[in-house]
C-alpha cells in the first residue's frame, strides 16, 4: 500500500509540470481544475488517483509541456498508467473508458520492434524504461489480443540485456544490466543503472519470462552493485579511489546505483575493507 502511495504521490509531482491545460474527467467531460478534498476525510490515494486521471490528454495519454523527453507522452503514459492500474478499486475505481484510452496509446506508440519511445530518433524518450512500464501496463490489462505484442516487447526487451552476444561479457561492469536503450555507438553502454535494470525485471516477471540464463547474468551484475565478498571485478574508480582499486570493498548489503555512470551514484563513498 505504502508503494502504491509513494508512487502516486510522485507521480503526482511530475505531472505538475504538465501546466493548466484543459484536461478530461474520468466521465470525459472537461474541466480546468481539479477537486480540493477536505483534508479530513481525504484519502491521499484516491485524489492522486482523481488528479491523474483528470491530466490524461484527449489522445489517451500524459504529456509534459515543460521537459521535452517527456513531451511525446512515449515515456510518461505508461509510468502513469502503470501506477493507476496498481491502486485498488476499493480506494478508486479505474474509469474504463480512459483506461482503454490509456492503453490504446501505448498499443499506437509501440513500433514494429516492440519498442515505445522512439518515435523522435533524435530524442529517444527512456524506450526501455517506458517500454516496460508499457509491457506491464498490456499485461495487467488481460487482453488476449495483446498476447503477439506483449511476446513481442517481451522479446525486445530480454534482448537489450548487456551481454556477451551483444559484446559485454561477464568481466564488463554492466554485464547483466539495462540501460536507456535507442542508439549508442557499438561498445558503449550509454547510461545504465540499477533502476532500469529492476523495471525491465519486473515487467519481464509479469509476463512469465522464464530464460534463466538472463537472470543468471542479472545475478552477475547485482552481485556486482552489492559489493558481494566474493566480487573480485574492480569497482568504479569513483568509489574506490584508483590506489586502492585492488582492495576489495566493505560487504554492507547495500547497493548503489550504476558502475558505469559514476555521477549518478549519490551516495557516500565506499568503506574499504580492511
Amino acid at each position: 500500500m505504502w508503494k502504491q502511495i509513494g508512487l502516486a504521490l510522485w507521480l503526482g509531482t511530475v505531472m505538475a509540470g504538465c501546466g493548466p491545460a484543459t484536461h478530461v474527467e474520468a466521465n470525459g467531460a472537461a474541466n480546468q481544475t481539479a477537486d480540493i478534498a477536505d483534508p479530513k476525510t481525504a484519502n491521499p490515494l484516491a485524489d492522486a488517483a482523481k488528479w491523474l486521471w483528470n491530466r490524461q490528454a484527449a489522445d489517451g495519454g500524459w504529456h509534459s509541456e515543460h521537459y521535452a523527453f517527456l513531451r511525446s507522452g512515449e515515456a510518461m503514459t505508461p509510468m502513469v498508467l502503470a501506477a493507476l492500474l496498481e491502486v485498488p478499486d476499493t480506494l478508486y475505481h479505474p474509469p474504463p473508458g480512459p483506461v482503454e484510452k490509456g492503453l490504446d496509446f501505448i498499443r499506437e506508440h509501440v513500433n514494429a520492434t516492440g519498442v515505445i519511445g522512439l518515435s523522435d530518433p533524435e530524442m529517444p524518450a527512456y524506450p526501455n524504461y517506458a517500454s516496460a512500464y508499457a509491457l506491464s501496463c498490456l499485461v495487467r490489462a488481460g487482453d488476449s489480443a495483446d498476447t503477439p505484442l506483449i511476446e513481442k516487447m517481451a522479446s525486445y526487451l530480454a534482448s537489450e540485456q548487456f551481454r556477451t552476444a551483444n559484446g559485454f561479457p561477464p568481466e564488463h561492469l554492466a554485464h547483466g544490466g539495462w540501460g536507456f536503450g535507442g542508439f549508442r555507438p557499438e561498445g558503449s553502454t550509454g547510461h545504465m543503472d540499477i533502476a532500469h535494470t529492476r523495471r525491465v525485471l519486473d515487467a519481464l516477471r509479469l509476463t512469465g519470462h522464464a530464460d534463466e540464463h538472463l537472470f543468471r547474468r542479472v545475478e552477475i551484475f547485482l552481485r556486482l552493485l552489492q559489493r558481494r565478498p566474493d566480487e573480485r571485478r574492480p569497482q568504479p574508480a569513483k568509489q574506490i579511489p584508483a590506489e586502492l582499486i585492488d582492495k576489495p570493498a566493505a560487504y554492507d548489503g547495500g547497493f548503489y546505483f550504476s558502475p558505469i555512470v559514476h555521477d549518478a551514484n549519490k551516495g557516500r563513498e565506499v568503506t574499504l575493507a580492511g
